[in-house]
């Protein structure tokens, strides 16, 4: 049998494991009841569901599927456990923060791990990673723009994915290490079954259900799943590196979110679009931005975001038929301050076909009529070529021979 099956059909044997009950363990004496409160309160402000107030504790996680049947599940204590019970019931539940100055750097300058639920330590995980989140300083004609090295949402989602989306069954910690312009973080158990390298900003899964439900219940995801995809469009958005997956494997997810800015100009322009603009953009529509920025072909599988992101002005078609390239508007080349790049994108479509004319006209010493050039140029019509080979005659480098219904045209540079 295939090993892919065998996996699947051991997995249908495996409940979730966050769903599952710990019947020792108490409400009163395992969870922390300011976990809870703000659990309560955080869940209020997201649904709007003022009668959320009056329901006692035990209620409210019931009604979280966080308490089921009168005992306490494996997400309540992951969520809201106290440090002792998190040892006793769940003792994989770690996360472990280290920072290092360089790269090089084999010990950690500053190092802190907590051993309870997420929402008794999480404040104290962001507040440690942003003591060190440098601003980044660019000049904007008279004016200074800062930006954040690490955008704060983008933190807090690799957080929750680690904490989410980690195999609790096997041993070791949620590493979350820091560097100056990066932050890499380490969770036991490769990518959730059916998520791949491939299909990561497209596809929905949750290793442990009950944990991303109310993560996204209480407005710290803003949906259950992976979540990648608000990851790459914040770091496009910045124009910053998108969040690298390299050394994940079937044990280990590593994320690495780099916080350079790579384009001051693209983040410009972003900015100049406004918010409600840009985030109303599919993050498959701004990986084409990206990569059209840094003059990369659009693969195949993000061409059906090509038409909408043309009818909104954001990019533009050069050539025609099978020769057709796409280049970012002249607006956007505007908004970023480099109209010569517009210029010079757009222009290659017209020297790129005067040089296979003229690779063509050298390569016939007899010369060529126009059907053997529109066959050159399928892409372009009769009238376009005609321009494209007056030009050429303006410049010298070709002539033209015959009576203008059966004439020919010759190179006269070898």
């Amino acid at each position: 049998m295939p090993q892919d099956r065998l996996k699947e059909i051991l997995l249908e044997d495996q409940p979730d494991y966050s769903s599952l009950l710990q019947k020792e363990a108490s409400l009163r004496r395992d969870l922390n009841s300011e976990a809870i409160q703000q659990f309560r309160e955080l869940w209020m402000r997201k649904s709007h569901r003022s009668e959320l107030a009056t329901r006692t504790e035990n209620e409210l996680l019931s009604d979280a599927e966080l308490v089921r049947d009168g005992a306490l599940t494996n997400a309540a204590l992951i969520l809201l456990g106290t440090q002792e019970a998190v040892e006793r019931f769940v003792p994989n539940v770690e996360i472990v923060l280290e920072y290092r100055a360089q790269d090089s750097q084999i010990e950690s300058s500053d190092r802190i791990s907590f051993r309870q639920g997420l929402l008794g330590c999480l404040n104290l995980v962001e507040t440690w990673l942003e003591k060190r989140n440098s601003v980044q300083h660019f000049q904007d004609g008279l004016y200074v723009r800062d930006v954040n090295t690490f955008d704060e949402r983008s933190m807090r989602e690799a957080v929750m994915n680690a904490v989410a989306h980690r195999d609790y069954r096997q041993l070791g910690s949620v590493f979350i290490r820091q560097y100056p312009s990066r932050i890499v973080v380490e969770s036991p158990g490769g990518l959730p079954d059916g998520v791949t390298m491939d299909n990561i900003l497209t596809m929905t899964a949750a290793r442990n259900r009950r944990i991303a439900e109310n993560l996204e219940r209480i407005g710290l995801v803003e949906r259950s799943g992976q979540g990648y995809d608000m990851m790459y469009g914040q770091a496009i958005r910045q124009s910053k590196r998108l969040p690298d997956l390299a050394g994940t494997n079937e044990s280990m997810v590593r994320l690495t979110l780099d916080g350079r800015v790579l384009n001051p100009a693209l983040l410009r322009f972003f900015e100049q679009l406004g918010d409600e603009r840009t985030n109303s953009l599919h993050v498959e529509e701004l990986l084409v931005l990206d990569m059209l920025s840094r003059d990369e072909a659009i693969p195949t599988h993000l061409k059906p975001r090509v038409s909408g992101l043309i009818q909104q002005g954001l990019i533009e078609t050069v050539g025609r038929g099978r020769g057709t390239r796409y280049i970012l508007s002249r607006r956007l080349y505007s908004a970023m301050g480099r109209p010569g790049k517009y210029t010079n994108r757009k222009g290659l479509d017209k020297d790129e076909n005067k040089a296979l004319i003229m690779k063509h006209l050298i390569s016939s010493p007899h010369g060529a009529v126009i059907r053997d050039l529109e066959d050159v140029l399928p892409h372009k019509t009769r009238s376009q070529i005609h321009a494209l080979l007056r030009e050429l005659v303006s410049d010298g480098d070709i002539a033209r021979t015959g009576n203008r219904r059966a004439g020919k045209w010759i190179a006269k540079r070898h």
